[in-house]
């Protein structure tokens, strides 16, 4: 019997879940399901672009173990974009970020402080606001360690 698979720690919570090309109807045959550990891990070497080692370790895996989540996600996402398939987002054995940090006004990347350059989401370049872990990550209130739960949300 297989060990269960560890979480794997996850500091974005999308603003979207599905997207599918114009014109394909939706069925359980043309949809493909993308883990939000894989689009993590995407997100992390080709937005962030961080090494499999930095992005294993943000993550909380093995270097090993993010190479393969992020092969398994890039197939998946070039089978969508090759068949014309839609892409949903959702599932995966994940766990949020507990750090109180800066959440994107436009795309809702939740980022440190140290990443914020000057106000700035490392990701698309938005405005972001502060907001406490608990409320922009979904992680559970005895997780956080966030030492103001009170500070104006994005």
């Amino acid at each position: 019997m297989p060990r269960p698979h560890k979480k794997r720690r996850i500091c974005i919570k999308p603003g979207f879940t599905f997207f599918r090309p114009d014109g394909v109807e939706i069925t359980e045959e043309n949809t493909i399901e993308l883990r939000l550990d894989e689009l993590e891990a995407m997100r992390l070497a080709n937005l962030e672009e961080l090494y499999q080692e930095q992005g294993a370790e943000q993550m909380m895996t093995s270097r090993a173990t993010f190479g393969r989540i992020l092969d398994e996600a890039r197939k998946k996402v070039t089978e969508a974009l090759i068949f014309g398939k839609a892409i949903r987002i959702a599932g995966g054995n994940v766990e949020y970020c507990s750090r109180s940090g800066y959440v994107c006004k436009s795309c809702q990347n939740y980022c440190e402080a140290e990443e914020s350059r000057a106000g700035k989401c490392p990701v698309c370049g938005g405005a972001l606001g502060k907001a406490p872990c608990s409320e922009v990550a979904g992680a559970e209130s005895a997780d956080c360690d966030c030492s103001d739960k009170s500070d104006d949300q994005a």
